[in-house]
Formats: structure tokens, sequence, C-alpha cells
């Protein structure tokens, strides 16, 4: 008797944690499918800045570069939650006095609504730094490819003279032509040479160089991956299956016709179709660019100079240092058409090749164009009439006659007359009429001749 109650009360309980799973199942089946979840690609920024004696008369322009570039968030790359280090140099890494494995500026963490206070603390450590001995740039390298090796995404702003080479990327031979192109230039002029290394896993896939005075060209490296988390699909448990009522077939005998009678209590509800698994898509692998692109090749009629400025565009240069190489070329550049659509279609900035048009050396004269002649002006001509040619004497010599027929002709003269004014037909016609007058007044005052003898003589006898 025991046993079947306490086998009744096991069956009981049993029954009820089913009825609890379906249900718990069916209220989870009917649940929102969860969102996806994105996982933020980490991204840093660091700043490796020469505080050598060479660089004691750029201290001005070094903190305008940094403080431009952290203006425009290292072009519009810095994040909520991004970290900015800062670390000076000269002849080894400036650390921390009190931990001498972390620098002198503490690691900055990036929020818009403290970019201000971020900015004024950067820039007070700049303005008391001693700027003292020799750069030694491989002294520092080491510890900054340990962090690009750490870090997802990283970009390091190199702030030097560039008297150091750079080592341990694949673009080491261009930049440090580059440095050595126009570091001397920059020096003289007091401005910093900014180059800029875009690390992406470990590795530097992209760089820029840069005048301090220029706007700072930065590599897109801040672009996030997107990690799809898919919760697994639940498939509901199929419907149970209709009862249907019952269904009567009558054959009427008299019209040989088919009738149903009864209908189903409900209609059939269908299967719900299996969704198949989503499998999670894995990240985009990132395109590395090959270590040195090749470089464009141009006709033998391109001149040197617009190859140059080519060339360097190509390899980077911020407009301004191309500006200052123009400015400095030592030849005119005279670009043909041609050569200025090849400018425009490497994408040279119109203000340079404007520059490159109106650039003249101060050694070279600039060619002036002569004076344009005066018109002629037109003289009346004096013609004289030729006069008719003599027949030749009939004894002439065979020799003289030969020449005469050889001789060529006397050219026709045209008489040109000044035309006739109105002013000095008018004073014409005064003089005639003065001329009248007084041709009129003698006439009338002349004295009559005497009659003669004869005549005096008849007319007495009449």
């Amino acid at each position: 008797m025991n046993m079947n109650i306490r086998t009744k009360h096991f069956l009981a309980r049993l029954l009820a944690a089913f009825v609890l799973v379906l249900a718990v199942w069916t209220v989870r089946a009917d649940d929102p499918p969860e969102k996806p979840v994105v996982r933020r690609m980490e991204n840093r920024f660091l700043f490796l800045i020469d505080v050598s004696s060479a660089m004691s008369h750029s201290t001005n322009t070094v903190q305008k570069a940094v403080m431009n570039l952290l203006a425009a968030e290292i072009g519009g790359q810095l994040r909520e939650g991004d970290t900015i280090g800062v670390w000076t140099f000269s002849d080894k890494l400036h650390l921390s006095e009190k931990d001498k494995n972390h620098p002198l500026f503490p690691m900055q963490i990036w929020h818009a609504d403290e970019k201000e206070l971020i900015m004024r603390r950067i820039l007070n450590f700049l303005r008391f730094q001693h700027y003292e001995k020799k750069a030694d740039l491989k002294k520092v390298l080491p510890e900054m490819y340990a962090r690009v090796s750490a870090s997802q995404t990283m970009t390091v702003i190199i702030v030097s003279d560039g008297s150091n080479p750079i080592t341990g990327t694949p673009f080491d031979d261009d930049i440090n032509d580059l440095q050595k192109r126009f570091g001397a230039e920059f020096r003289a002029a007091n401005l910093p040479l900014v180059t800029v290394l875009a690390a992406r896993e470990g590795e530097v896939f992209d760089y820029t160089v840069n005048s301090g005075a220029d706007t700072i060209r930065i590599p897109q490296t801040a672009s996030p991956i997107v990690i799809k988390v898919i919760p697994p699909v639940v498939i509901a448990p199929p419907p149970p299956p209709v009862e249907p009522k019952h269904i009567e077939i009558v054959v009427s005998p008299q019209t040989n016709s088919v009738t149903r009678r009864g209908e189903l209590a409900t209609k059939p509800v269908p299967a719900p179709e299996a969704v198949p698994p989503v499998a999670p898509q894995p990240a985009a692998p990132v395109a590395k660019p090959s270590p040195k692109p090749a470089e464009p090749t141009f006709g033998p009629d391109v001149s040197p100079g617009v190859v140059q400025v080519i060339k360097l565009w190509a390899a980077k240069v911020g407009e301004e240092s191309l500006m200052a190489y123009v400015n400095n070329y030592n030849q005119p550049f005279t670009p043909t058409a041609d050569e200025i659509l090849l400018l425009h279609d490497a994408g040279i900035p119109d203000r340079v090749v404007a520059e490159m048009v109106r650039h003249q050396p101060p050694g070279v004269a600039k060619a002036v164009p002569p004076p344009a002649p005066a018109p002629p002006v037109a003289q009346p001509e004096v013609v004289k009439e030729a006069p008719p040619a003599s027949a030749p004497p009939p004894a002439a010599d065979a020799t003289l006659a030969a020449k005469a027929k050889t001789a060529p002709a006397a050219p026709t003269v045209v008489v040109v007359q000044a035309p006739l004014t109105n002013s000095f037909m008018l004073f014409l016609a005064f003089i005639l009429l003065i001329a009248a007058i007084i041709l009129i007044i003698v006439i009338l005052r002349r004295p009559r001749s005497q009659p003669s003898l004869i005549s005096q003589s008849i007319n007495r006898r009449e």
C-alpha cells in the first residue's frame, strides 16, 4: 500500500516538472531575438616628440602643430575611450622618476566633454620641457614598436627635425628620402617635420610625411570592426494534429451527384518552416598594401620639373611642402597644355599648378615681348606719268636688243588726289567772289575813249 502511494507521489512530481519545463520552453520560443552585439576595436594614439637641442628654436611651432591636431581630433578619428600618449625623447626616452617603466606624461583617455582640459594638460607639459642633448631615435623605436605590437590599431605621430632615420617599417626608404630632401629646408624655417605611421594588428601599413605648418594628413585607422553575435535559433514544437468532424458523402441516385455533409472543425495549420542556423560571420580581412607602390611612368616629352612634382605628391608630401619646392626650383617650369592636364589627372592642387605656371627663378630674366610696331600712316602718293618709251635706233646691236626685250616694263603709276574738303571749297568760292566784284568795279570805272576825228566830223555835218 505504501509503495503505491510513493509511486503516485513520484509520478506526480515528475509530471509537474515536465509541465514546468514545457512552459519555460514555450515562453522562450516567443521571446524576440536578441540584437547583435557590437564589439568596439581598441584605438590608440601616440605622440613622439623630439626635445633635443636641435629643436630649441621650434618650440612654438611644435606646440602649435600638436594643438592643431588635437583641436581637429586627429583628423576626426578620436572617439570616446581612445587613449592618447605623449612621449618625449632626446638621447633616450624620458621616463618617470617614480616609475621607470612609464613615461613622464600619463596616458590620457579621450572624452569629448573633456577636450579642452586634455589639450590644456598636454600644452602645459610641452611648455615646461627642456630642449637639450642630441636626439637618438634608435633608442626609442624599440619601445614604440612594443606598444604597436600590443595594440589592435595605433597611430604614431613623430614630431622631429627629420635628422634621425626611421627603421622597422616597409616604407623606410621612402620616409627617409623625404626627410633628407625637406629636412634642411624645414630646419632653416624653424618648422618641425611630422611623420605619421599607421599600424593595425602590430604592422605599419601606411604613412605620411608633413610640414608642421601645414595640414597634417592622418591615415585612416579608426574604422571599427563589427562582430555580430547571433543568438541560436529556437524552433517551436509542431502544433497538435487537428481532428476533423465526421464527413458524410451522399450519392443521389436521381441526379447521380455527390454531396458533402459536415466540415472540418478547424482549418489545418501549416507546419512552420525550419529556420536554418546562421553561422557567425567572420571579420573581413584587412587588405595590406604593398610595401612600395610602383612609381608612375612618364613620356619623354614631360619636363623633369613636372615629373618631380608628381612624384612628390604621390609620395604624400603636403601641399605647403610642395609649394615650397616649386618656389625654390632653380628653373622655370613652363608646363605645356598636356603637362597641365597630366598634373590635374595626378591630383595636384590648382594652387600648385598656378604657381608652377607663374614660377620664375631669381637668376632667370623674364622674356619681354617686343613692342608691337605702330600701324603705317597712309600718305598720298605723288605720281608722275612715265614718258613714252622711245623706239630703239634701227642700227642697234643684237645684244642691246636682247637686253631691251628682257628689261622689266616700267611700273604703272596711279595719281592719287587728295579729296577737297568743304572749308577749302568755301574759301575758293569766297576768293572768286571777291575777284568778280573787283573786276566789275574796274569795268564800271573805266573811262570811255574819245571818238575818232572822222566820227567827230560826221557828227558835225549832221
